[in-house]
């Protein structure tokens, strides 16, 4: 009975002393983006920004405010919106008006040049990428973001950044992005969004800040961007940076004269304007980056 009694209390210790099985560990679900799951994304460097001009009271642009303004109308500060050359109204792009004074003191050549110089000397590289993108045709949500980029770039024979070159991120200059664009019928629609344009005032370049950007282009199945970008620049913005240059021509107090008296946006409670319409042609060229551009920016990370 002594062995019997010894027998069932190692018994009993060996299974006090059991572990539990072994379990799978629990299974962590990947978060699912609103545009569906990431494919590469399609980069780009936009080489080309051109500001669309008027002649008369034509212009292309966009309907950004979704008024038709006409001179007598306080919805934009009694400046008279532009008609398209296929007859759409209430195209807002009074930085078209801007641009005769700036040339009749600066000069057209030197304006217009001196924006190309800087995106082919590299002081100005716009990364673009399409992230998410399924169809070029047809894709009812994918990701724009524009990144700064460094780089020495390489220039073709028409004057502009050839393709295929590799750039890196910008990692000091904010990002900006769209998590709801679309592309129908080939054009790829995107924004409102934030971005920083290079604007020559005189022999100075200027980063300005173009609020409420939206943008309507082509994406090519070689890769190629080309299309057109509207918004608005802040008028304060504008006349703050001016502070900053010394010219001892007359330009820029042609430009501070036209500038405060040439907004159309953004009412304030007083009734004011406080932005300047605009629009731009661009052209981007296909291209890669290296593999932190994916990587947010410090402004990111801080917003985060």
């Amino acid at each position: 009975m002594a062995l019997v009694a010894l027998l069932l209390t190692l018994i009993a210790s060996a299974c006090g002393q059991a572990t539990a099985p072994e379990q799978d560990p629990p299974v962590v679900e990947e978060e699912v983006h609103m545009c569906g799951p990431s494919h590469e994304p399609r980069l780009a460097v936009i080489r080309k920004l051109d500001f669309i001009r008027a002649e008369g009271d034509i212009s292309r642009g966009m309907n950004l405010d979704m008024h038709v303004s006409a001179s007598d109308s306080s919805e934009g500060c009694f400046k008279s919106d532009y008609t398209t050359p296929d007859g759409v109204e209430g195209i807002d792009n009074q930085f078209a008006r801007l641009l005769p004074a700036i040339e009749a003191v600066g000069g057209a050549e030197g304006f217009e040049s001196a924006v190309q110089r800087a995106i082919n000397n590299g002081d100005v590289l716009l990364g673009v990428q399409l992230q998410r993108l399924e169809d070029i045709e047809q894709d009812a949500c994918l990701e724009v973001r524009f990144q700064r980029l460094d780089g020495r770039p390489t220039i073709g024979a028409l004057g502009l950044i050839e393709p295929g070159q590799t750039f890196d991120p910008d990692l000091e200059a904010p990002t900006s992005s769209v998590e709801d664009a679309i592309i129908e019928g080939g054009i790829l629609y995107a924004g409102p969004f934030e971005l920083s344009l290079p604007m020559q005032i005189g022999n100075n370049q200027l980063l300005v800040t173009i609020f409420d950007a939206q943008i309507e282009a082509h994406v090519r199945e070689d890769g190629s961007i080309e299309g057109m970008m509207a918004g608005a620049i802040e008028v304060a913005e504008i006349l703050a940076l001016l502070e900053t240059i010394e010219d001892g021509t007359d330009l820029l107090g042609v430009i501070r004269s036209v500038l405060s008296r040439s907004a159309d946006l953004d009412k304030d409670e007083n009734g004011k304007c406080q932005k300047l319409s605009l629009a731009v042609d661009f052209q981007a060229t296909p291209a890669f980056f290296y593999e932190d551009a994916n990587a947010p920016s410090p402004l990111e990370t801080e917003q985060q």
